[in-house]
């Protein structure tokens, strides 16, 4: 906060694209890379999950806002098999709703001698007594999976992750000098 105050008295909240690039300067030299802020009498923000860390301050009617991004790994941030295992339980749950869509609006209607050839060979393949079984087996998966996930987040809770390097906030003062912050 006595970053944005001492930013926005040597400033000001007339200019606020320059307060805006100056802030970001400043916690980009600081803080390191990828910071968004925002300056500006009202406007919505929707920060992103993957934001690390967050400023919100409101003064004489201006918001001013900032949010750094996680930066992107030097490997790339492909697909991953944690990423896999949040996403697993939807695509299931996805995958069976759409089976039983499909079950019951193609399956369950005899065959039209003018049928499209694609809804022919669904029919063949897709249309068998085991079909609902296998959609609920799905359903089950679906809900098994975001148990068993719930159920290993809560036995790893008590492991605390490595914490990050932080450097501590810097003294307005000392970066700017006692005239430009007074």
């Amino acid at each position: 906060a006595d970053v944005v105050k001492c930013h926005t008295l040597k400033i000001g909240l007339d200019d606020s694209q320059a307060l805006a690039q100056s802030l970001r300067k400043h916690l980009t030299l600081h803080f390191g890379t990828i910071w968004h802020v925002m300056v500006g009498p009202d406007f919505y923000l929707q920060v992103p999950s993957d934001a690390m860390n967050f400023i919100d301050v409101r003064a004489k009617g201006y918001r001013i806002a900032a949010y750094q991004h996680r930066e992107p790994s030097p490997d790339g941030d492909g697909f991953t098999f944690e990423a896999f295992v949040k996403v697993l339980p939807y695509l299931l749950a996805a995958v069976m709703c759409v089976g039983f869509i499909f079950i019951y609006s193609i399956c369950k209607h005899e065959a039209e001698p003018d049928e499209w050839e694609i809804m022919r060979i669904g029919r063949n393949r897709f249309c068998h007594p085991e079909a609902e079984m296998q959609m609920q087996v799905l359903g089950f998966l679906a809900v098994a999976s975001v148990a068993a996930r719930r159920i290993i987040e809560r036995m790893c809770a008590h492991i605390e992750p490595p914490k990050p390097n932080v450097p501590k906030d810097p003294d307005p003062v000392e970066l700017f000098g006692k005239e430009k912050c007074s």
